[in-house]
């Protein structure tokens, strides 16, 4: 038996499966599949009106994907290291990307580019999350710390540096 006919008997399917709010266990499949990225993709993330998803890859390059139309509609590049996490603020207008290079970069989502460039961990930024209300953004770093930044709405478009909380 060849390699190939192998490879096609043995990679049947499974369906993964979740549990639904009853408690009982319920099959899931993967809806669509998107392409785009030369590399690992690394994060994926819903805007709160759930119709763009942003993902990042190992090259640092950051997509915006149509949910309704299922297809890419803007890019841009974080940096030369890899992006390794990223978060819509609130209003959607935002997108933070987590980076290899030790800063948070917040992509203006309408033109894709960086409007502010958030630093201070002395290490790669691994995630990002806003609260609720986006008035704060928490990062994570592989310097064994997180970063709150907050009055984001008050940042010039240049670097801020937050508070270190060990």
């Amino acid at each position: 038996m060849s390699h190939s006919s192998r490879s096609r008997t043995t990679s049947a399917r499974v369906p993964a499966t979740r549990r639904s709010r009853c408690g009982t266990l319920a099959p899931v499949s993967a809806f669509r599949r998107c392409y785009g990225h030369g590399n690992a993709c690394n994060s994926v993330a819903f805007s709160l009106r759930g119709d763009t998803i942003a993902s990042t890859d190992a090259d640092g390059i950051v997509k915006l994907w149509d949910v309704r139309m299922v297809q890419e509609s803007a890019s841009g590049d974080a940096s030369a290291f890899p992006a390794n996490g990223c978060c819509f603020d609130p209003s959607g207008k935002f997108l933070a990307v987590a980076s290899d290079d030790g800063s948070v970069k917040m992509f203006d989502t309408q033109t894709m580019t960086v409007a502010h460039e958030l630093t201070g961990h002395e290490d790669c930024v691994q995630a990002v999350a806003f609260d609720p209300r986006g008035q704060f953004l928490v990062s994570a770093g592989s310097d064994s710390t997180f970063r709150v930044f907050g009055r984001l709405s008050a940042l010039p478009a240049s670097r801020s540096a937050g508070a270190t909380l060990r």
